[in-house]
């Protein structure tokens, strides 16, 4: 999607642990990896590698050429940026939350082997019981969640994976 040779994945998974490990609790760490990132994108050869892979799905405007304002790039930069870090790390999730599930239940593992034919059914629940993606999202005006007091500037985590067992929707929800 992003037309990035594979030869560069060790600078992929360096920046990643350096994102979303490291510069968690160290803001020079997680500059220092963003900076790293928006400098591959930025590179010439970069810009003539991606428009060769280019995909009519996922292209942009090429009359605005050299007229790209500032903020443009910089929209551009990000979310280049979030799409390699967020492919690359829910990526990893789904797949460690789906071998430690097999891992740990032995007749699933079995029962696919068993039935390959099961497997795209098997991926959507393994995505539905382990999702791996959270947000959160800041409070804008007070009010309660299940007579919970919120304000705004608070954050409220959208937790997927809870939804995702929610009874109400799913039945035998916390069983995959």
């Amino acid at each position: 999607m992003l037309g990035i040779p594979e030869k560069d994945g060790e600078l992929f998974i360096n920046w990643i642990h350096d994102i979303l490990e490291l510069g968690i609790k160290d803001d020079r760490i997680l500059m220092q990896a963003v900076q790293e990132m928006s400098a591959y994108f930025r590179r010439p050869d970069r810009a003539a590698q991606e428009a060769s892979h280019r995909r009519p799905d996922f292209d942009v405007d090429e009359r605005a050429g050299q007229e790209r304002s500032a903020a443009v790039r910089r929209a551009c930069a990000g979310t280049l940026r979030l799409l390699l870090i967020a492919g690359i790390d829910t990526t990893w999730s789904a797949i460690g939350a789906s071998l430690w599930h097999l891992a740990k239940t032995p007749a699933d593992r079995k029962r696919l082997i068993a039935e390959p034919e099961l497997l795209p059914t098997a991926i959507e629940e393994f995505l539905r019981a382990y999702s791996p993606v959270t947000m959160a999202r800041e409070v804008m005006k007070e009010t309660e969640i299940s007579g919970c007091p919120v304000k705004p500037g608070n954050m409220v985590l959208l937790s997927f994976p809870a939804a995702n067992r929610d009874p109400a929707v799913f039945p035998d929800a916390d069983r995959s």
